[in-house]
């Protein structure tokens, strides 16, 4: 006997009040937290409404995707650069927004239901945000792929996880020797220095009380760092001390300071959910980059997260050599846009997947990483000298 499938679309926050308690006991990931996501909302998406779709087998709940509808200006993205590509509305379903049992015939009905919205001009594109490769919902989606149902499907990029040992001797174990030796004379070097005179602090902020210290530290070290330059540092703002206060009233929040000479110069932070650590927001001073001050504060992390019995940590989105050194594990997530078959969509497409087949090109290209190392390295000189100009 068939299964029959309905969907419930909850777009006033009212109504998706009403579903905290079935979105609460899917959960499993601070993007996709109830209260963080109202958050968001209030603070950072002052034009979106919300859009949680809710699926039923035989009238019961079986999963859910969670996102929000606005207004965005778009664009495609070369390296660091961005080309616009005008206004359009979107429906986002967000990062670790697909939620519950969700099987290869629901997800596909799922996908169709949302496809019929664009056909119906309800919006002009539908982006689902680092969905896992794994998974039933991509499979749905990588079904409609066809000149009739355009999409961009950008490379998958991988996702890495270290699974913690419950001794930090393990860990140590797990490191290679060359890795291990290169940790070892940081830290020496660091310890030797003449002008740090040992003077190094390695601080923990976790509770609500000590939010606005952190955030104000960490800002200190993050202006002066290539994401900065970029504009997607983090900030000594509204929306980062509200999120850092929510997830500290639940007893989630990390925060980590190394300083030296009293003065900050590394910073990493997460949160906790479960036994899992998600990494969030991490920089270092990279005029002290000789240090190797990123690395000697994540092995602080480490070291700590397994005093807490935390069984993993969770580097979060995007590639880094040093994701790589320490994870065990792996996956791909990969972002998806669906499209209103509209002839300036269709060129759209076209310009977004040239530029995906550049990015590729480059990636393989023995200049890449060197291409992206001074891509940085002008963006942290543009952090330094706006600090600058500021101070002045």
């Amino acid at each position: 006997m068939s299964e029959k499938f309905t969907f419930e679309t909850a777009t006033r926050l009212e109504d998706v009040q009403r579903l905290r308690p079935i979105w609460e006991s899917w959960q499993n990931h601070p993007n996709a937290d109830f209260d963080h996501y109202h958050l968001v909302l209030s603070t950072r998406a002052a034009n979106a409404t919300p859009y949680v779709l809710v699926a039923r087998v035989d009238g019961a709940p079986a999963a859910m995707l969670v996102g929000r509808t606005e207004p965005q200006e778009t664009s495609v993205k070369i390296g660091y650069a961005s080309i616009g590509l005008g206004r359009a509305r979107v429906l986002r379903i967000m990062t670790a927004g697909v939620l519950g049992a969700w099987s290869d015939e629901l997800a596909a009905t799922a996908v169709e239901q949302l496809a019929a919205n664009l056909q119906q001009g309800a919006f002009d594109a539908i982006i689902f945000s680092n969905v896992r490769t794994s998974t039933a919902m991509y499979r749905a989606l990588l079904a409609r792929v066809g000149w009739s149902r355009p999409s961009v499907f950008l490379a998958p990029e991988p996702h890495w996880i270290m699974h913690l040992p419950p001794k930090n001797e393990e860990m140590w174990q797990r490191i290679s020797s060359r890795h291990r030796s290169q940790l070892r004379r940081a830290k020496r070097k660091l310890e030797e220095d003449e002008e740090i005179a040992g003077d190094v602090d390695f601080r923990h902020f976790h509770d609500s009380a000590s939010i606005a210290q952190f955030c104000q530290d960490a800002e200190a070290v993050a202006s002066k760092t290539y994401h900065h330059g970029l504009g997607v540092a983090f900030k000594n703002d509204e929306f980062y001390n509200k999120r850092c206060q929510l997830f500290a009233s639940k007893g989630q929040f990390r925060g980590y300071v190394l300083y030296l000479n009293g003065v900050p110069r590394a910073f990493w932070m997460g949160c906790m959910y479960g036994t899992i650590f998600h990494s969030q927001d991490v920089g270092y001073d990279p005029q002290m980059k000789e240090f190797q001050l990123g690395s000697l504060l994540l092995v602080h992390v480490i070291e700590e997260l397994i005093k807490e019995k935390s069984t993993g940590l969770d580097f979060g989105l995007g590639d880094a050599e040093y994701k790589q050194r320490f994870s065990d594990e792996s996956w791909y997530d990969c972002d998806v846009t669906l499209y209103a078959p509209t002839l300036k969509n269709r060129a759209v497409i076209l310009l977004i997947r040239a530029a995906d087949q550049i990015r590729k090109a480059a990636q393989k290209s023995s200049f890449a990483a060197r291409i992206k190392r001074l891509w940085r390295d002008r963006a942290a000189q543009k952090a330094t000298s706006e600090k600058s100009e500021t101070k002045s």
